[in-house]
């Protein structure tokens, strides 16, 4: 197991509690596409633009801010759009399906498919070679296909941690990473993995911790678990908001 099992039961536990609500579907419906559909895209965006985020904060007037928020509306436009063709997808797992997911979010750097060339990273991970990138997605989708030993987000996060470290594209990989990850959970009828963009920094220090001990070191569970661990909690966080929904409206 890459994640606790006390965290998995107490999902399964909530989930089980929700199901068994008459208004849990239309409750969990709502919700789930507010986030992804509002808040989420935006966290998700700026979560790999830190340096456009610190000259917002920095407070640029005229024409750089324009083209600064400009840039930004763009690039949170075509994650919702990308949502929107994942959500509507019932046959996701496959390569056919990411490059358009990839071409929706950076639609000048990703229309034409995969990188064509080497990149490195600021981090302890290498991506693969371009020419390992088809063989290394089929693999990653047949295992999200097949591992029926793992629970919904283990192999969701799975997924998103396979499908970031490869990096296939120019740009745009870790979106397209959490949003086949989300699309995981919301077909197991489970609420996305939020990452707000104040926590940018743990997550991509487990990232690479996970990373680490998924290619460096034999698929070392260990080094794994606070990855998976830190993607459940974002789970459990939702359903506790969905969960509060539904109390309130019992009273």
């Amino acid at each position: 197991m890459y994640i606790s099992q006390n965290l998995t039961r107490e999902i399964d536990q909530k989930k089980a509690v929700l199901a068994g609500n008459p208004s849990y579907y239309l409750t969990r419906q709502k919700k789930v596409q507010r986030q992804l559909e509002q808040d989420g895209p935006i966290h998700s965006w700026f979560i790999e633009h830190p340096r456009i985020r610190a000259s917002l904060l920095l407070g640029r007037r005229g024409s750089e801010e324009h083209a600064l928020n400009e840039l930004i509306r763009t690039g949170i436009r075509g994650l919702k759009e990308a949502w929107h063709y994942l959500s509507s997808s019932t046959d996701y797992l496959n390569q056919e399906t990411l490059k358009k997911t990839g071409a929706l979010i950076d639609p000048e750097l990703n229309s034409s498919g995969y990188r064509n060339r080497r990149v490195t990273l600021m981090m302890r991970h290498t991506p693969p070679s371009e020419v390992k990138i088809p063989a290394l997605l089929e693999e990653a989708f047949y295992e999200a296909k097949t591992r029926t030993d793992l629970h919904s987000v283990e192999k969701a996060a799975r997924l998103h941690l396979k499908l970031a470290g490869i990096q296939p594209f120019e740009d745009g990989n870790k979106r397209a990473s959490r949003l086949m990850q989300d699309r995981i959970l919301y077909g197991s009828d489970l609420p996305s993995a939020f990452i707000p963009v104040g926590e940018r920094m743990v997550y991509l220090d487990l990232l690479d911790q996970a990373w680490h001990g998924l290619y460096l070191n034999e698929d070392d569970e260990d080094e794994q678990k606070p990855f998976f661990d830190y993607i459940g909690g974002k789970v459990n966080n939702s359903l506790d908001l969905l969960l509060d929904d539904i109390t309130h409206k019992r009273r």
